[in-house]
């Protein structure tokens, strides 16, 4: 499938796209604390949020940075899905820092009195954020960058079981995930607290995605298995939501709060399903174009 022009223009729209990306967090740094500091109800906390988006320029710029190791990695060697991993989930990490802004409470905040100029600057750096995580995902997926893309490379001829983990093994791994929530769920109702059980609202989706990969192991159809990793995802983070809504940790409507939290689990348990891929390619160093033991 054809994303752009060709391979170069597709390389260049990336490169380009990360950049617009450190720019606007760079520009999110620079333009959100003035409005903080003349807000009486959050000038104090206005040195902690200025630290909070420097981490975030911070950690944009690390993502920005490995999505450029994976189209240097894709055009090193086009024969390895190993770049268009790396690209796949950079690129969906920068959509979900898009989606946060997005959804983030410094935005939507009637505290901060935007101005015309300030809010035209948030709105073009969700923007920028959703169309380069938007454009990562598309190249690794589906462009005609060097190599097989990630759709040619999600069926295999053939059902393949080499390496693929111990059905005893997995049932394991399935029952301490089970035992977790249970645990943390219990805490949360028994508390009235989500605290200090915040975390797992972004870890067990992550683990739930390459969990369910992991039962599919082997099979040829890929696209059904990411299918179910998105899925086990938004499961695991609906799960703590209905946990922390029985325990009346805080009020919010739960029609919006169900649909983000379900689209940041899918997220998240896509992204956890493309790490496990990696570490089981870097333990085998044997997914050539068109084959995978995943």
């Amino acid at each position: 499938m054809r994303l752009l022009h060709n391979a170069r223009t597709t390389t260049r729209a990336l490169i380009v796209s990360v950049v617009a990306t450190w720019i606007a967090a760079a520009m999110l740094a620079w333009v959100l604390p003035p409005q903080l500091v003349v807000q009486r109800a959050l000038a104090e906390d206005a040195p902690d949020i200025t630290t909070v988006l420097g981490i975030f320029a911070v950690f944009v710029a690390v993502v920005g940075a490995l999505e450029l190791v994976g189209l240097a990695i894709t055009w090193q060697t086009p024969h390895s899905a190993v770049g268009r991993i790396v690209l796949l989930t950079s690129g969906m990490l920068i959509t979900v820092l898009g989606l946060f802004l997005l959804n983030g409470g410094a935005l939507q905040s009637p505290e901060i009195q935007w101005s015309a100029g300030r809010a035209s600057v948030g709105a073009i750096v969700v923007a920028v954020f959703a169309a380069a995580g938007l454009l990562g995902c598309a190249a690794a997926l589906f462009s005609e960058l060097p190599g097989a893309s990630i759709a040619e490379r999600m069926t295999v001829q053939g059902e393949v079981t080499m390496g693929a983990p111990r059905r005893e093994f997995l049932l394991v791994l399935t029952g301490a995930l089970l035992v977790a929530w249970i645990w943390t769920m219990a805490t949360v109702l028994r508390t009235h607290s989500a605290e200090p059980f915040d975390v797992m609202q972004f870890l067990m989706p992550v683990l739930a995605g390459p969990l369910a990969g992991a039962w599919r192991a082997g099979k040829p159809n890929r696209l059904a298995t990411l299918g179910l990793a998105s899925a086990a995802g938004a499961a695991s983070c609906w799960l703590f939501l209905s946990g922390v809504m029985l325990g009346h940790y805080y009020q919010f409507n739960p029609v919006g709060y169900f649909f983000w939290w379900g689209l940041f689990g899918a997220i998240f348990g896509a992204i956890g399903y493309g790490g496990w891929l990696l570490v089981r390619m870097a333990t085998r160093r044997s997914l050539n174009t068109g084959q995978s033991h995943a």
